[in-house]
């Protein structure tokens, strides 16, 4: 029943970002990434959820709450990965850069 409701939750989520609905999006994909912290779901899917998430918020102008969700997922990944080259990791890394600039730069809200 809850991986019903996670995917139902990603697909209005999808839909909403697709639609350029960012507020509700980032509103069902929290919704989904609670009811995976409450099922205790994999660290890898949680990372990918708070990714998802965190790309949202730097849609939205939030970069500093993007900073720190990236630096959360971050932390799951490389506590959950024995290759520090993994190709996941190196992606969050590159986003988190990306955010920094952006807060640096000024752009953001």
């Amino acid at each position: 029943m809850d991986n019903a409701r996670i995917l139902c939750l990603d697909r209005i989520a999808n839909i909403h970002q697709r639609n350029d609905n960012f507020e509700l999006a980032l509103d069902y994909l929290i919704r989904g990434l609670n009811v995976m912290q409450r099922k205790r779901r994999m660290p890898n899917e949680i990372s990918d959820k708070m990714r998802h998430i965190d790309l949202v918020h730097m849609t939205l102008g939030n970069y500093n709450l993007a900073l720190n969700s990236f630096n959360d997922a971050l932390t799951i990944l490389q506590s959950n990965s024995i290759d520090p080259n993994d190709r996941e990791i190196k992606l969050t890394l590159r986003r988190i850069d990306e955010v920094k600039e952006a807060l640096e730069s000024g752009t953001h809200a």
